[in-house]
């Protein structure tokens, strides 16, 4: 392929991925619940999956905010964590303040705290401590979570 039809699709994929991500900011997130279930039944498997979990920011509360009114709602049984748990460099230690800044005070609300959280590492976790993250296993006081 020559440079210029790279080049082209390039720039044609990087337009439709900001497209995306621009309509994405748009939709509410209740709009991106999904079940397989055609209607929900008390039996079900539910959790709440949360992938590049944030910064301990604005954006990162207000997305825990709608996470905690969800799980009011649907009574998850589990929280996934998909991995970049702590950006933007992992935790240093399983003493980092960001547990408390970036899990505890984001997750912990009534419903929220009250699931375990099974977490994988992502690639900004593993410029930080991988072992404080499994290690954290045994010190987190809520107890909930849970890696490997």
């Amino acid at each position: 392929m020559s440079k210029k039809k790279l080049a082209i699709w390039g720039f044609l994929l990087l337009t439709v991925g900001v497209i995306v991500e621009e309509y994405l900011r748009q939709v509410p997130l209740t709009a991106l619940y999904y079940t397989i279930d055609e209607e929900f039944t008390e039996d079900a498997l539910r959790f709440v999956v949360v992938g590049d979990v944030g910064a301990g920011d604005a954006g990162q509360k207000k997305v825990a905010a709608q996470l905690e009114e969800l799980c009011k709602t649907y009574a998850p049984h589990a929280m996934l964590f998909l991995g970049d748990n702590f950006y933007n460099h992992g935790v240093a230690s399983v003493d980092d303040p960001q547990w408390q800044i970036k899990y505890l005070d984001m997750y912990g609300g009534d419903c929220l705290g009250q699931i375990k959280v099974y977490a994988v590492l992502g690639n900004h976790d593993y410029k930080g401590s991988v072992s404080a993250q499994i290690l954290y296993t045994e010190k987190d006081p809520t107890g909930r979570w849970i890696m490997p």
